[in-house]
């Protein structure tokens, strides 16, 4: 019975994927016991209780150059010591060629708020580490599919006589040159360091074996953004773009390599980035289909977006103007409230006028006024008249308004019963104050704040009787003050 020693390693988070592998490595004991192999799963759970004069890992990593095969899964992390058995196996098969290596790396969705951030970058740097050494690392979607690959490598392996099984007794032993043969066909290549004859030979060992007539010919025909074309001997096939996908039509055939351009391919050995550069080697894109989509994908969607912009403005240049005029009050007083004025718009040959408390809104305006030069009128009792002109390029005015003088002077005469005037009356308004002249005639000047619409005006002489009248003010209009003799 011959024993193959199957080191499996990885971290504790993956446990229900190595139970499920170990599950069946003892399944497939018993499907090769009849043929003489014994596979013997060593893991690190193996040392837990074992007693050593040195370090734990020590132990393992002894172990593990001792294996023929050297397993590890990863997923979110690449631990300290799962590193270290890495450098382990890895040193043992430059010195030995043993064990063969296979790494796996669990395709599964993971959890942003439960990832740890080194971890992650412990991952990272591992697969950068082993894409240096010439590595090549496989994924699997879940344990189902970690099983189907690794079963697929086992059987490879059998295949090519590294995991030597009984035969059926056929009467005839396997001569010498028989077994020098096998030996030759155990032969591992690195891509990297044969010269051009060499993989031309196995080239075309290849291309016999795969046009054997107990052989099938996959050939890929061509590739598109999400197909891939695969001709099986006379028939076509069409599987999505993913290596998965086309290692399961090979799988479904019983074979184990297809043909891209003038190569001959294992779908068992090559990686998910090494596929994509194979595809884009043998079906490179030509230049007119790089410039048709960089047309289609860049130019055309610009163009659209910009036309659309274009047509938008222009529609929006198209439609009648709205315009609306506001009023901002320079000259504010609590006692001189604005309660309305006019507004007038002068565009072309047409004048238009609204009332105006707060805004006046102009609708209809049409659009080839646009950029134009129009006026606005303002007129209101008590405020300085406005006449403006600007180019309409907005669709809203704030037109500056301010109070006039004409509440500013309270003029008028002061004179007797008899129509004669009277000098030296003492004129009052609040808390100003004046004197006739002798012709009787007063002037009081009213600041800003102390304006009013109407005014209380007091005339005072010792020898007259008091006046006290309150009295609109009208702008240049006189104010008329008789005053009576008082009585002795």
């Amino acid at each position: 019975m011959k024993t193959i020693k199957i080191f499996l390693a990885s971290s504790s988070e993956l446990k229900s994927d190595r139970e499920q592998f170990e599950i069946f490595i003892g399944r497939r004991n018993k499907l090769w016991a009849e043929r003489g192999v014994f596979l013997k799963l060593v893991i690190w759970e193996d040392f837990l209780d074992a007693m050593s004069q040195t370090r734990l890992q020590d132990e393992t990593n002894k172990a593990i150059r001792k294996c023929d095969l050297f397993v590890m899964l990863f997923f979110t992390k690449v631990g300290k010591y799962t590193a270290e058995e890495f450098e382990a196996a890895f040193g043992q098969f430059k010195a030995t060629n043993k064990p063969f290596i296979f790494t796996y790396f669990k395709a599964a969705e993971i959890s942003t708020g439960t990832a740890n951030k080194r971890d992650l970058k412990s991952l990272l740097a591992f697969q950068k580490k082993l894409g240096k050494l010439g590595h090549f690392y496989t994924r699997y979607k879940n344990t189902e599919d970690l099983l189907l690959q690794f079963g697929s490598q086992l059987d490879k392996l059998a295949e090519k006589n590294f995991i030597e099984m009984n035969k059926p007794d056929t009467g005839k032993a396997q001569s010498k040159s028989d077994s020098t043969t096998i030996q030759k066909a155990k032969k591992i290549y690195n891509i990297d360091k044969i010269d051009k004859a060499n993989f031309s030979e196995k080239q075309t060992r290849m291309k016999k074996k795969i046009n054997s007539p107990d052989n099938k010919n996959i050939v890929i025909q061509s590739v598109s953004k999400n197909t891939i074309t695969v001709k099986v001997n006379d028939d076509v096939h069409t599987v999505p773009y993913d290596i998965t996908e086309l290692q399961k039509l090979i799988q479904a055939q019983g074979q184990a390599t297809f043909q891209a351009g003038e190569k001959i391919y294992n779908i068992g050995e090559i990686s998910e980035a090494q596929f994509t550069q194979i595809i884009q080697q043998n079906f490179p894109e030509s230049r007119t289909s790089r410039y048709l989509k960089i047309f289609l994908n860049v130019f055309v969607p610009v163009v659209a977006i910009s036309f659309a912009i274009l047509y938008y403005q222009y529609r929006q240049m198209q439609q009648p103007l709205v315009f609306s005029v506001a009023l901002q009050n320079l000259t504010p007083n609590p006692d001189l409230p604005f309660e309305k004025g006019k507004i007038t718009l002068k565009y072309g040959d047409k004048t238009e006028t609204q009332e105006i408390e707060q805004e006046a809104v102009f609708k209809g305006i049409p659009a080839n006024f646009r950029g134009e030069m129009v006026a606005v009128l303002f007129e209101a009792q008590g405020f300085v008249k406005t006449d403006t002109s600007f180019i309409l390029s907005d669709n809203h005015l704030l037109l500056p308004i301010r109070r006039d003088s004409s509440l500013a002077r309270i003029f008028g005469t002061v004179k007797d019963d008899a129509g004669n005037p009277v000098a030296d009356v003492q004129i009052s308004v609040q808390d100003l104050t004046a004197r006739s002249d002798a012709a009787g005639r007063f002037t009081l000047l009213i600041p800003f704040d102390r304006q009013r619409k109407e005014q209380r005006i007091r005339a005072f002489r010792p020898d007259y009787k008091p006046w006290d009248f309150s009295s609109p003010i009208i702008a240049n209009e006189e104010i008329a003050i008789i005053l009576h003799k008082s009585t002795p």
